[in-house]
């Protein structure tokens, strides 16, 4: 593992721990128009909290956080089709297209989460 890589884990770990250890408090989820309206920190901030929900739902992730950053934002910009979408939906099914374990995780999920 790289120094960097090291780092980032690092950082990843203690986000997820105190996010445990943390209250319970409703986070709003951006849709992508919300999203590509804020900073460069909330964006991250939006894309941890996402990584943080779908991991909560036992769905495998296997790239880092600035990769799901850069897709969701290449995938906004290409797509304005996806300004009203919330950002943990588009994550979810760039996970599902380029990440072939989590495609069973996605799919509980949206069976769930359907009407």
């Amino acid at each position: 593992m790289r120094k960097i890589e090291k780092i980032i884990f690092g950082l990843l770990l203690a986000f997820f721990c105190f996010a445990a250890a943390a209250p319970s408090k409703i986070v709003k989820i951006p849709t992508g128009l919300e999203w590509l309206e804020k900073s460069i920190g909330e964006r991250f901030d939006d894309v941890l909290a996402c990584m943080a929900l779908l991991n909560q739902n036992n769905v495998p992730m296997n790239q880092t956080p600035d990769d799901y950053y850069n897709d969701l934002e290449k995938k906004l910009k290409r797509n304005p089709g996806l300004n009203d979408v919330e950002i943990t939906v588009i994550l979810a099914d760039s996970l599902y297209e380029k990440e072939p374990s989590s495609r069973p995780a996605v799919d509980r999920l949206r069976s769930e989460t359907s009407p």
